[in-house]
């Protein structure tokens, strides 16, 4: 049984529409990440409170449990305080993770990661072609390799440098308290799709070179 084919043309006019308007959700890497942002941050937030909480019932509350005094083999004065050292250690690593979490360089970090993966894709596809035909051109083949060595690695020097770019923007536009927050996720979408933009230009130059 054919499954017939099906119009659904107001669905494309508005799927057109979304896109040309730039809401569709590949115009929007930064709300894209925002939510996953928001989660990570959420979670180590709660770490952090809950480090505390151990860490204050470590520091106050143990002189009430004498038993524990049996359980450490070591000074029991000398293990709280070394407990209690490592709980507010992580307190604040993990209250620094969850402050220092931006959903903007989370996006353009994962846009790299993503852009880094795919050339390292490509090199491994052109190098297989060139070893594919190295018998046939058995004396440069070792040049060949090296030449194709020599532009992966100038390809991922490209994109870093973008990405550092982008993430020296982004920290302008966060940081620039004459912006609205409705105007800085604008710019903050604007700059990570040039990113993309960017970074798919180095892809192409380099799938496309010798």
């Amino acid at each position: 049984m054919t499954t017939p084919n099906r119009e659904f043309t107001e669905l494309e006019q508005f799927r057109h529409t979304a896109e040309e308007s730039g809401i569709d959700i590949h115009h929007q890497p930064y709300h894209r990440k925002k939510k996953q942002v928001l989660t990570y941050r959420a979670i180590f937030l709660g770490l952090g409170i809950l480090f505390l909480i151990l860490t204050l019932i470590v520091i106050f509350m143990t002189h009430q449990l004498p038993w524990l005094e049996h359980v450490w083999t070591l000074s029991f004065t000398t293990t709280k305080s070394f407990v209690a050292f490592v709980g507010i250690i992580l307190t604040l690593f993990s209250l620094w993770l969850a402050y220092s979490l931006r959903t903007e360089k989370e996006a353009a970090i994962h846009i790299f990661h993503k852009a880094s993966h795919k050339l390292t894709q490509i090199y491994a596809q052109k190098h297989l072609k060139a070893d594919l035909t190295r018998f046939s051109w058995f004396g440069s083949s070792y040049t060949r390799f090296n030449a194709l060595k020599q532009e992966y690695r100038m390809a991922q020097r490209e994109l870093e440098e973008q990405k550092d770019q982008t993430l020296f923007l982004l920290g302008h536009i966060n940081n620039n308290d004459a912006i609205s927050l409705e105007q800085k996720e604008q710019l903050f979408n604007q700059a990570l799709l040039e990113l993309k933009d960017k970074l798919q230009g180095v892809l192409r130059k380099f799938k496309n070179g010798s």
